[in-house]
């Protein structure tokens, strides 16, 4: 959604633009770039205007990153969906540890924000008895054993849907998600802090 109109001056230049949110101005460095119209970008340089290309703009992106400055009401924010994100994660895993009493959580209980599904999420583990069926032996009938159960999730806490599991029985792997796999997936889906 459009801004305010924005007027820059220098070099006796006039341009009137319009700073589109998320995509209109990016900083790169010491410069900033403000998009106007298709092709054209204009770069403000120690109070210099240039106006470049996508070529140019391109290898700019690509050589140093272009971030856009958050703002002061963005960062509020984003700080105040994280302490919700927080609160309500408690709150979820709380109902767990109750409901799932004979395992022991995890101290240290990761909650965020995910930009990208638009959610919070819990990265939590818990470690409790199982059981798992033991290998027969020359075909015999299988007989069902006690095991320590260790396992690692991401919760989306307001669908109460787990994304992805990463479960140990007495140290080894079960299932396809591996300890990698689960750490690839976990940053994938947290916002950097």
């Amino acid at each position: 959604m459009p801004s305010e109109p924005v007027r820059i001056d220098a070099l006796g230049t006039n341009i009137k633009t319009t700073v589109i949110e998320r995509c209109g101005a990016c900083k790169i460095g010491d410069m900033v770039c403000l998009f106007v119209q298709r092709p054209l970008v204009i770069i403000i340089m120690n109070m210099r205007i240039a106006l470049c290309g996508p070529a140019i703009l391109f290898a700019l992106i690509t050589s140093g990153g272009c971030e856009r400055p958050a703002s002061k009401g963005e960062d509020s924010q984003l700080l105040a969906l994280k302490s919700k994100c927080r609160e309500d994660g408690q709150k979820v895993r709380a109902e767990w540890m109750r409901t799932y009493f004979q395992d022991t959580f995890s101290d240290e209980p990761e909650y965020g924000y995910s930009s990208a599904l638009k959610t919070c999420l819990w990265i939590g583990e818990y470690q409790g008895p199982g059981a798992d069926w033991e290998p027969a032996a020359d075909g015999g009938k299988k007989r069902l054993i006690p095991v320590q159960t260790h396992v690692k999730f991401i919760l989306d806490i307001y669908s109460n849907k787990t994304l992805i599991e990463c479960t140990q029985h007495n140290g080894k792997q079960i299932g396809e998600v591996s300890e990698a796999d689960f750490k690839r997936r976990k940053a994938e889906l947290l916002d950097p802090r």
